[in-house]
């Protein structure tokens, strides 16, 4: 009797957790879709040539393509953890969900500041303050979702430490929000070099696909 009662509970605990994962699923769906809403192709006039476009319409349009394109990328990667994160938990709090919460906000925020710095009449710095701000906040948040839902005192993962301390070591959310952040900075006070702040995370990712593409070609090589 109490074996079912435990199993039923633990059930209850398991389909409430796969509930905050379909929410969650459904918000940054949403939000990643909101994107490209907010990018507008200006109307190019049928009598322009190609130069001419060029010269009217590829400075413009760079930020913002570069804007959308970075705004769609953090999303999906922030899924991809999202849901790689909620595949080990076994059960939840209250303090998961309003952690759960503030990133899904952050993450729904995301396609409002994407449009505010894809608009040419607001101030460039705000603009990048404010957009990459957000993008900060986003990491920081998931980091500290991740902290609260695999550390083994709160008991919802069921993960042993060694494995928390591991994918904690392995994470880089909180690097990269606190390099956004510092960005975010940089560009009040310059929008010329404020990109600098992204070197050490670019440095990393290029490190980073280049041992996966180093692994992928060591069994060839000895074949």
């Amino acid at each position: 009797m109490n074996k079912s009662t435990h199993s039923s509970g633990h059930d209850g605990k398991q389909f409430q957790v796969e509930r905050i994962a379909f929410f969650s699923d459904a918000i940054i769906a949403i939000a990643s879709t909101l994107l490209i809403l907010e990018f507008k192709i200006p109307p190019l006039g049928r009598d322009h040539s190609w130069a001419e476009i060029q010269e009217l319409y590829a400075g413009r349009l760079i930020i913002p393509i570069l804007g959308l394109l970075l705004s769609f990328y953090s999303i999906s990667r922030l899924w991809i953890k999202h849901h790689e994160l909620f595949e080990k938990l076994i059960r939840y709090n209250r303090r998961l969900l309003i952690i759960n919460q503030i990133f899904l906000f952050l993450i729904m925020v995301l396609p409002v500041t994407t449009s505010f710095m894809l608009e040419d009449d607001n101030p460039l710095f705000l603009r990048l303050c404010v957009y990459l701000s957000n993008l900060g906040l986003c990491n920081i948040a998931y980091y500290l979702l991740l902290v609260t839902a695999l550390r083994p005192a709160t008991g919802l993962s069921g993960i042993p430490a060694s494995e928390y301390h591991l994918i904690k070591r392995k994470d880089r959310s909180l690097f990269h929000g606190v390099t956004f952040l510092l960005a975010a900075f940089l560009a009040i006070y310059t929008t010329r070099y404020f990109y600098f702040a992204f070197i050490p995370s670019g440095l990393y990712r290029f490190y980073r696909y280049f041992d996966m593409l180093k692994n992928y070609l060591s069994p060839r090589k000895k074949r």
